[in-house]
């Protein structure tokens, strides 16, 4: 049976769940991502996700990480590419420790 969430956070903060997220972006466009990880740092909780959804500038095999603003109940675009980079690095391992 299906949970209905308020909203994405709630679905990436929900262990159980793995349904695909749609987020909507400021000019009301509708976009589908897969759940891949959520990714604990020291000072946030980020989101790795990949489109379902075919996205300009995004390659069909991209993934993207986003800022989880539980306070706020929203999902950031994360731009800071120190940061990107730290936190694929961390989901990388984590999916080379399931593969090994």
């Amino acid at each position: 049976m299906k949970k209905n969430y308020e909203s994405p956070v709630d679905m990436l903060l929900d262990d159980d769940c793995c349904d695909n997220i749609i987020l909507v972006d400021e000019n009301g466009k509708e976009t589908e991502f897969e759940q891949l990880a959520v990714i604990p740092t020291d000072e946030y909780d980020y989101a790795v996700l990949q489109p379902v959804t075919k996205m300009d500038g995004v390659a069909d095999n991209e993934v993207l990480v986003f800022l989880i603003d539980a306070d706020n109940d929203t999902l950031v675009l994360e731009k800071d590419e120190k940061t990107v980079k730290e936190v694929f690095d961390e989901f990388q391992s984590l999916l080379d420790e399931q593969d090994g």
